[in-house]
């Protein structure tokens, strides 16, 4: 279903391992470096400097903000450091929450 749902919606890479990590979290909030390290698990040298991994997973959010949309499925934001899961919507829309703000 997952790689269905990736594949359906031309997902980025960087999108697609959001969503794989926060899938295999099992609904359990997730920090972003063990996101980071999914993303990144192909660099020799564990990635770009911070300030560019936030970045990339800040635009990874927003892609999935739009193709999530319709599926049943959100990425929520449990607060700063408790970082983001994947929940299952009422009504089937899409939506990322920022509870710490």
């Amino acid at each position: 279903m997952l790689i269905d749902l990736m594949n359906e919606r031309g997902l980025s890479e960087d999108a697609q391992s959001v969503l794989e990590a926060v899938y295999l979290a099992g609904g359990r909030p997730i920090i972003a470096d063990q996101i980071f390290d999914r993303m990144f698990d192909h660099d020799p040298d564990g990635g770009p400097p911070p300030v560019r991994m936030y970045a990339e997973l800040n635009a990874a959010l927003a892609e999935l903000d739009t193709a999530l949309l319709g599926t049943g499925l959100a990425i929520v934001r449990q607060g700063r450091r408790d970082g983001w899961r994947l929940v299952i919507t009422p009504g089937g829309g899409a939506y990322v929450v920022d509870r710490a703000a």
